[in-house]
């Protein structure tokens, strides 16, 4: 919204901005939008990453004579609405060659496509506010390949220069202003510093941050995002917790494959927390608040499992969905969560193996210690940025044993030292399950990783980042 709302600015200030409070309203274009739009007599509307199952809310807005223009990457259902213009690359019949922009791109498009009509220097003006692109674009998970690439290498170009001071006042405060900013950064620190305050119902304080001008309020909507996202995180503890307990009494992984879990619960946070339940047992899940007469639920997929299309063939439980391949949003009565949950069931027992059900690692290639120095990482810098679908590469590396003990970090975490009986590198992880490390003593293993440079008081070393640990034989 902020990166369409400054290009437009440059043709015209008679511009407002509209975005759903996630606690009030439905998602996306909704009926409380349209009111507005109504209301303050908006001749055009133009949606940002949603609308292209907004049916009934695009009828009422061509009965106002009002235009609208869906801009949106979600993947249609059975029919399109009746707008004005839908720039969307999953609509049938286009003919785009990159299908998996995320929101912020197909809105670059338009607003490249649009700047273009009148200026010959359309990417002189776009290239600044490349920032912004890169920000959406690893925040809305999208493969980090083709266009999005480029959108996030040349993007994150941007961000570090960024002359925004909303975005540099956010920088500051996550404790960033010293560092070359990553793709991981934006989707560990900064992604959700800005996502947080929407998915409690303050959507409108980033979009501030993102517009202003001026340091004061830069400084103080920070503030705001950063409290806001430690907030966030406390609800969604709290909600891992409780859903956790429901899996350990209620879902037996023999008859479901797929996971729906319904309680009274904060319904800001489902999409994160569905996504942790992912994580830990590799299995679709969908969290669904009850908290209002319609409930609503957010879903994560795993690789081989079609959210989207497996939600369309039980679309008769629900009231109203959308989504793509890995993630989903539903609204439906609490009547017909329990027949929704068995329905989906079936589907993922049609399609998915038993197999399936099992994450693996691929490893892009085995190494001797030997092999692993400088060279090697500056080789591998060739291939960023990473993200979603190009995920850093990992190696493997056999018969090593540990050196000295292993010490035990903090947020489950294990540092190592490991040898092939010539060189040694230290070696980190977290959250390594189903490893007993002091058994590891005396014993061959070979270890899963990822090289990464690290610096120590000036001095730079490399270290291992422990993907898995197995023991050999």
């Amino acid at each position: 919204v902020s990166l369409l709302y400054t290009i437009l600015n440059k043709f015209t200030d008679n511009l407002t901005c509209y975005i759903p409070n996630r606690l009030e309203e439905d998602y996306g274009l909704n009926k409380e939008a349209c009111a507005f739009a109504k209301e303050t007599r908006i001749s055009l509307l133009i949606t940002v990453d949603c609308g292209i199952s907004g049916y009934d809310e695009v009828d009422y807005l061509n009965s106002h004579n009002i235009d609208i223009i869906i801009t949106d990457h979600h993947q249609p259902q059975d029919r399109l609405p009746k707008a004005y213009s839908i720039i969307d690359p999953y609509q049938p019949g286009c003919d785009y060659p990159f299908k998996d922009l995320a929101g912020v791109g197909v809105a670059f498009k338009l607003a490249q496509s649009l700047l273009s009509e009148f200026m010959d220097d359309a990417h002189i003006y776009l290239m600044p506010h490349l920032d912004l692109v890169a920000l959406g674009t690893i925040s809305d998970v999208v493969p980090i390949l083709d266009e999005n690439r480029i959108f996030v290498k040349y993007g994150l170009r941007q961000l570090n220069q960024t002359q925004k001071v909303g975005l540099k006042s956010l920088i500051k405060i996550s404790r960033l202003h010293n560092r070359t900013i990553s793709s991981s950064h934006i989707g560990y620190i900064l992604g959700p510093r800005i996502n947080a305050a929407g998915r409690l119902g303050d959507a409108d304080a980033p979009l501030r941050l993102l517009l202003t001008e001026d340091e004061n309020e830069a400084e103080a909507l920070a503030k705001l995002l950063d409290d806001g996202n430690r907030h966030r995180q406390k609800i969604q503890e709290e909600t891992l917790k409780e859903a956790l307990g429901l899996i350990e009494k209620e879902i037996n992984f023999k008859d479901y494959r797929v996971i729906v879990l319904d309680g009274d619960w904060h319904p800001g946070v489902m999409g994160i927390v569905a996504s942790r339940i992912v994580e830990r047992f590799y299995r679709p899940t969908i969290l669904i608040s009850t908290r209002e007469d319609v409930a609503r639920g957010s879903g994560r997929s795993i690789d081989n499992f079609h959210l989207f299309e497996a939600i369309k063939k039980c679309s008769l439980c629900l009231e109203g969905f959308g989504g793509h391949k890995k993630a989903c949003g539903i609204r439906i009565l609490k009547d017909n969560i329990s027949r929704f949950r068995d329905m989906l069931n079936e589907q993922a027992h049609k399609t998915l193996s038993t197999d399936d059900l099992f994450p693996t690692i691929e490893i892009d290639s085995e190494l001797s210690l030997g092999e692993i120095g400088i060279n090697l990482l500056n080789e591998l810098d060739r291939l960023l940025p990473y993200g979603t679908s190009n995920p850093e590469p990992i190696f493997s590396s056999r018969n090593l044993y540990l050196k000295g003990e292993p010490v035990f970090l903090k947020k489950d975490g294990i540092k190592l030292l490991v040898t092939d009986g010539k060189i040694t590198y230290e070696a980190v992880g977290f959250s390594i399950g189903g490893v007993d490390f002091h058994s590891l003593r005396g014993r061959n293993i070979s270890l899963a990783y990822t090289p990464t440079l690290k610096n120590f008081e000036g001095r730079d070393y490399i270290t291992l980042e422990i993907k898995d640990i197995k023991i050999e034989n």
